[in-house]
């Protein structure tokens, strides 16, 4: 999974994660007001598997 500071892949990656990284509890701050979330199923997809993917969104007023 790669989670990208804009709103496709070509911004640049926040963080990229797969089963060897993978971890909860992480927080990412974006530049803007978009991320991009792309997941891709590899070879052992095909052995089935479980993914789970939780967000939990706080937005902040912007400093003046």
């Amino acid at each position: 999974m790669n989670i990208y500071d804009g709103s496709d892949d070509t911004a640049p990656i926040l963080v990229s994660l797969c089963d060897k990284n993978a971890t909860s509890g992480i927080r990412l701050r974006s530049t803007g007001n978009n991320m991009f979330i792309m997941l891709k199923s590899g070879k052992n997809s095909l052995n089935g598997g479980n993914m789970q993917f939780q967000a939990d969104f706080k937005t902040t007023a912007p400093f003046s």
